[in-house]
């Protein structure tokens, strides 16, 4: 809170903290506030990693050094996604689609942003929904999607590990699942039979998923974003898949974004000005 009080009245904020866990290695996290009360949004922030490092009963946990880095900005800067937009909506597993992401500045015009992503090889046919959105939005709708119950202390830091910063572009690329979250771990895609032995063997905790997560890619930003956008596309493989390869069925869904609450290829972008909502950058 001391950290806090020469703060008062900044409007943006970046947070860098490093917990030294001494045998379980260091733990980095980044996160950008923006708005009033930026200053306090941050002191909570590292006060909640803080206190979940020095409560939790997972196992004890050897909190070494905490090192802050504070970077303070005058006013927000916060860019919000208003648009998401494909070239083409019909596309094989392995294609090479480029997004249109439609930004607002703080107290700006709208910038178009092109995004190139690359599709897994192994997606099914139907439905593949991409949620795109700043990095904490996307991590909300991630764990939503595949929620996990850390049961292990090295499960807990993997997880705190991998959450984003709003100063990120985040694409994730989600689609029916068959899968099981189970102590602490998420099988997203198990091909039924196994999914129903799971079910019957009366596995404590064990969650039924009806969507996985078959794509997550990020990429730093120089400004935070907010916002989370949905677009729907639509896979047809040339040939059918071998039994036992994917797991995701649905009707094709059309194309268009709509407000919304791994591994693939990788995520490039290129910035230009955009007049209208309907021109598109080159």
């Amino acid at each position: 809170l001391d950290v806090a009080a020469p703060l008062a009245g900044t409007e943006g904020i970046d947070l860098k903290l490093r917990f030294d866990l001494g045998a379980d290695g260091p733990l980095e996290l980044s996160q950008s506030f923006d708005g009033e009360g930026a200053s306090i949004q941050s002191v909570l922030y590292l006060l909640a990693v803080a206190d979940f490092l020095v409560r939790t009963d997972l196992a004890r946990v050897d909190l070494r050094a905490i090192d802050v880095e504070l970077e303070p900005h005058a006013e927000p800067r916060t860019e919000t996604l208003t648009g998401l937009h494909a070239e083409r909506t019909e596309l094989e597993p392995g294609d090479l689609v480029r997004l249109f992401v439609d930004l607002r500045r703080y107290r700006g015009e709208v910038e178009r942003r092109t995004v190139e992503l690359r599709l897994p090889p192994d997606l099914p046919s139907g439905r593949y929904t991409l949620l795109v959105g700043d990095g904490a939005s996307a991590d909300a709708a991630r764990l939503a999607i595949e929620p996990i119950q850390p049961v292990r202390l090295e499960q807990a830091l993997l997880l705190l590990r991998s959450l984003g910063s709003s100063r990120s572009l985040t694409v994730l690329g989600v689609l029916p699942g068959r899968g099981i979250a189970a102590g602490g771990e998420v099988l997203p895609r198990l091909p039924g039979s196994l999914r129903a032995i799971w079910g019957a063997s009366g596995a404590r905790g064990a969650k039924p998923l009806a969507l996985a997560v078959a794509q997550f890619e990020r990429e730093p930003e120089g400004a935070p974003l907010a916002g989370l956008l949905r677009l729907d596309l639509t896979v047809k493989r040339p040939e059918p898949m071998a039994a036992g390869e994917g797991s995701g069925e649905g009707p094709a869904a059309g194309a268009g974004a709509t407000g919304a609450g791994a591994a693939g290829g990788r995520v490039g972008s290129e910035k230009s000005s955009k007049k209208s909502a309907g021109k598109e950058s080159r």
